[in-house]
């Protein structure tokens, strides 16, 4: 056991090494050990430290739609900012709807800018 600190509240708590997520019994918030290198304040290898459980969002191809949509043109990295995912799943999903025809994509420069096809136009849920 070691004691560490609450990510969402700073209460001071002792921590099993060998868990691998937990609960605050101060605030209730759920968080999740992450392994490091070392444990900077004991000044000792294997450490590790909390993180605070962030809610699963997910990502679907009408949300992607209205979103390219109200944006008229966009960039891969707007959406992956936009949507809190890695610019790696956000460029599988433009694949997969450039692949239906939905959207067209352009390189400019080491950017890829996404635009909605007349097809992808009509598909899009409005709102």
């Amino acid at each position: 056991m070691t004691s560490k600190r609450c990510p969402s509240c700073n209460h001071s708590f002792e921590e099993y090494i060998h868990s691998k997520e937990g609960v605050c019994e101060n605030c209730g918030q759920p968080y999740k050990i992450q392994k490091t290198l070392s444990d900077t304040r004991a000044g000792r290898r294997g450490g590790f430290r909390l993180i605070p459980v962030e809610p699963y969002r997910s990502l679907s191809i009408p949300d992607l739609l209205r979103y390219i949509r109200s944006q008229k043109s966009v960039y891969v990295t707007r959406i992956s900012i936009h949507f809190e995912k890695p610019r790696s799943t956000v460029r599988n999903y433009i694949r997969e709807m450039e692949s239906n025809g939905l959207v067209s994509v352009e390189m400019q420069g080491k950017y890829l800018r996404v635009q909605l096809t007349e097809q992808g136009a009509l598909l899009c849920p409005a709102n």
